[in-house]
């Protein structure tokens, strides 16, 4: 019997180590921790579009209703409702640039600013962006948009809208 029992004994597992996993699971955490503390955070503040009116009394000065349009072909304004169209087509046509399709921001950004100036109180602007634009472009539009050359804030409140009236 004693055979049976020392065979018994030496078939028994023993408890599994697991300092070494807690060990490696605590560096691990910490690693991704740290790393965090490297990426870049953006925040874009984007306003949904809202129903009806304002409710307040309406102003003397009609309401800009800035829309902007991101098509394939190039970029559109509309300003009061009324669309603001280049001689053959978009206000600003898609350039190419680096074998790339792109827009002329900066023509966009200069466009905003004189209109800015003559509606120096309204800070809303809607953009519309055909279903194939790139993030990127969208994120150039609304800097144009935000903020001047020389770093003046123009048109903070965005607002998007899907569709696109051509």
């Amino acid at each position: 019997m004693s055979r049976l029992t020392r065979r018994r004994e030496s078939e028994e597992l023993g408890e599994p180590e697991i300092l070494p996993m807690m060990n490696v699971l605590f560096m691990l955490v910490m690693v991704l921790m740290g790393m965090s503390a490297f990426l870049p955070i953006g925040v874009i503040e984007v306003q949904a579009p809202q129903l009806g009116g304002s409710g307040g009394a309406a102003s003397a000065k009609p309401d800009l209703n800035l829309t902007i349009m991101i098509l394939k072909s190039g970029i559109n304004l509309s300003v009061g409702g009324a669309m603001l169209r280049g001689e053959a087509g978009p206000l600003f046509p898609a350039i190419e640039k680096g074998g790339r399709q792109t827009y002329d921001f900066d023509a966009l950004a200069a466009k905003l600013e004189q209109i800015k100036l003559q509606y120096p109180g309204e800070k809303r602007v809607i953009i519309m962006a055909d279903p194939d634009t790139i993030y990127d472009d969208i994120t150039h539009v609304m800097d144009a948009a935000r903020i001047s050359r020389t770093g003046q804030i123009m048109f903070d409140e965005v607002a998007f809208v899907p569709g696109i009236m051509e």
